[in-house]
């Protein structure tokens, strides 16, 4: 019988040389049974419990509410709607509590490091300054101030084109809870606004605007004088936006021409876009500029309005009539035929 003994330890030795390890079948068969016999993991997804109350249902039978929440978003800005309440989901910010203060103004951060924060919109609940406010933008297109919600978001164009007239009404308040509540609002713009207004002033006092401010010069309601076709016409200014196409970035206008239809006179729909530019240019070369700012405005409204009138004078049905002298007609188309291939009467 061989020395096992004297084997092993040559084999331990070699193993070791090499760095090697020996492995008992023994213990390894054992070891193998004891696997095998343990409970191995299950990987399966647990059964979802289903609502006692959706067993048998039918498809819209359960009178209740079911909401679904929007889940996170892929790196493509893609999200699916899950039935899981976010974790990360705070409690409104605006409820009964807020809805008791005169004004609520909703920030944003500001990253031109000029202020910390820009007012992105306000929200007024004081009643009085509805009221007040209904007179200052009265017939200013998309501005209601008897709605429960009146909001005004930023630039806030409606308070830069009558800033004159709410700082009237401000100043001319009797009322001592609303003419507190007209100055907080006026304060809280103030800052907000003077660098535009301040701009603004500087822009009609030069005559000149920049493309980021040219919608601060055209007010709803004012006149507006451009080229169409050709041909100088002044239109309503309606409402005006930024706008971006093929050409680049432009301020569109809606303007409104008096018309004739037919059967009546009527105001029509027109657009004019002024293309983005750099610096400033001066208002008249713009392809639309209020007449206010023409510096020849009283000459081409004197003109306008003559070419008007006459405009007007042809509305309707007119009728002319004249009397045709057929024998002098035949005489000078003969010498008019004659002279054109070179015969003589």
């Amino acid at each position: 019988m061989a020395d096992t003994s004297g084997i092993r330890s040559a084999m331990e030795a070699l193993a070791d040389q090499f760095n090697l390890k020996i492995v008992d079948d023994n213990k390894k068969e054992e070891s193998s049974s004891e696997s095998e016999g343990a409970a191995t993991p299950s990987t399966e997804t647990p059964a979802k419990e289903v609502d006692p109350a959706l067993e048998g249902a039918t498809v819209g039978s359960i009178s209740n509410i079911k909401d679904l929440y929007q889940g996170p978003e892929d790196s493509q800005g893609r999200a699916q709607w899950l039935d899981k309440y976010p974790e990360d989901a705070e409690e409104a910010a605006e409820n009964e509590e807020t809805e008791k203060y005169a004004f609520i103004a909703r920030k944003t951060k500001c990253f031109t490091g000029r202020k910390k924060f820009d007012i992105d919109s306000i929200i007024v609940n004081s009643p009085k300054v509805k009221e007040v406010l209904g007179e200052v933008f009265e017939k200013y297109p998309g501005v209601t101030c008897t709605l429960d919600r009146l909001v005004f978001a930023a630039p806030f164009e409606p308070f830069v084109h009558r800033w004159s007239e709410f700082k009237e009404a401000v100043e001319e308040e009797r009322d001592p809870l609303t003419r507190t509540h007209l100055g907080l609002l006026h304060k809280l713009l103030s800052q907000e606004l003077k660098d535009t207004i301040k701009a603004l002033e500087d822009y009609v006092l030069h005559g000149v605007t920049t493309f980021e401010h040219v919608w601060a010069i055209f007010h709803p309601g004012c006149t507006v004088y451009c080229r169409s076709g050709g041909v100088p016409t002044a239109l309503s200014f309606y409402s005006g936006s930024y706008e971006s196409g093929q050409c680049g970035k432009y301020f569109e206008l809606t303007l409104e021409p008096i018309g004739w239809n037919g059967t009546a006179f009527g105001r029509g729909t027109e657009r004019v876009a002024i293309y983005s530019f750099t610096g400033t240019r001066p208002i008249k070369d713009l392809s639309a500029c209020p007449l206010s700012f023409h510096p020849e405005q009283d000459g081409i409204r004197a003109a306008l309005v003559r070419r008007g009138k006459k405009y007007e004078e042809l509305a309707g049905y007119h009728y002319k009539a004249y009397v045709h002298d057929s024998a002098m007609h035949r005489k000078i188309h003969r010498k008019s035929t004659d002279k054109n291939s070179g015969t003589k009467e």
